[in-house]
């Protein structure tokens, strides 16, 4: 009865703000392997429609930094990571309540699902912010994006390639002549490709050398043969046939594609960019150091042009449409 009570009072509510109950600002948060992201929006969760956008908030928080160089079957966050991803989902909370946000949910993936400690930090925030926190799989990771892309109802649903750049995994999901979901899954990744940079072309610790800027031309060179090499090796013939054959729209969401390399190309129309504007880009850019190139991603910015460069060059794509989404997306819908 109390059940029937609350319910039919909050009814009342809704109908005396003369809103459908159907509708809420929602706050979503991707909590990633190189930043946490926050899009706040009015949705309809009945229908599955975001009707507004509110904000879009992102704070670097170096998950997968702060994992380098432990022993991968025993990774751990330190203390001193934890506590700054926790301040900053604080931050951006506060923030989502004074633009009304009433319902909050998140996922976590790549630094996640590597740190031994992690649920134990996700019970912490969900005890301190009241914030529920699932620590998802590549795969449902994949079908998050490629839902997110879908519902912007901009783009075709077969024939249609998703590409996810985060800091410590990349998924790629295409939709066949029939409609039907593939998927592939690395973790070869901007934060990830960055430390391969430096263990293995300049010879250098990664757990002590952050950034592997300027990376100079030659080390550029090896760096974009060696993306090329991995997309090659490591995704499966099968994924790679059909990618040639299929799609007709190559989609780039998270912030490599968006931020990073939109930026660096210079290429903010609605065509995207294409394998000669990467290749511009990371040509004038590999002789820069982190200062000249600026910003709270400067470690990973140029090198992130080589790892894109590089599966382009692999896998045939000649074009690149990148689209303000992350996760976030598919959390404020689908979660």
């Amino acid at each position: 009865s109390t059940l029937i009570f609350l319910s039919l009072f909050l009814g009342i509510d809704v109908l005396q703000a003369g809103q459908s109950p159907c509708e809420l600002v929602r706050a979503a948060f991707d909590i990633g392997s190189g930043s946490t992201k926050m899009k706040v929006a009015k949705i309809d969760r009945c229908q599955k429609r975001i009707l507004s956008y509110i904000t879009d908030k992102s704070l670097p928080v170096p998950y997968k930094e702060d994992l380098k160089g432990q022993d991968k079957g025993n990774a751990r966050f330190s203390a001193l990571i934890m506590d700054k991803g926790l301040n900053a989902l604080l931050v951006l909370k506060k923030q989502a309540q004074a633009l009304g946000a009433t319902d909050f949910r998140a996922v976590a993936t790549s630094a996640f699902r590597t740190a031994k400690n992690a649920p134990q930090f996700v019970e912490k925030i969900k005890a301190k912010l009241d914030i529920p926190i699932h620590i998802i799989d590549q795969q449902t990771e994949a079908k998050l994006g490629h839902m997110a892309v879908l519902a912007t109802k901009e783009f075709p649903r077969k024939n249609l390639m998703v590409w996810d750049i985060g800091g410590g995994s990349m998924q790629m999901t295409l939709t066949d002549q029939n409609g039907k979901l593939q998927t592939f899954k690395g973790d070869l990744a901007s934060v990830t490709f960055k430390n391969a940079i430096i263990k293995d072309i300049l010879k250098k610790d990664p757990t002590k050398i952050t950034s592997p800027n300027p990376l100079g031309i030659i080390n550029a060179h090896k760096a974009k043969e060696m993306a090329v090499n991995w997309a090659k090796t490591n995704i499966p013939a099968q994924f790679q046939e059909q990618l040639k054959n299929a799609p007709k729209e190559v989609v780039g969401i998270g912030g490599v594609h968006f931020y990073s390399v939109r930026n660096q190309t210079k290429k903010k129309k609605k065509t995207g960019y294409s394998l000669a504007d990467v290749k511009n880009a990371y040509s004038k850019r590999v002789k820069l150091n982190d200062k000249k190139i600026g910003g709270a991603y400067a470690e990973t910015d140029v090198s992130n042009l080589g790892l894109v460069l590089g599966f382009m060059e692999a896998l045939n794509i000649t074009q690149v449409m990148p689209l303000k989404i992350n996760m976030a997306d598919g959390i404020l819908l689908f979660f």
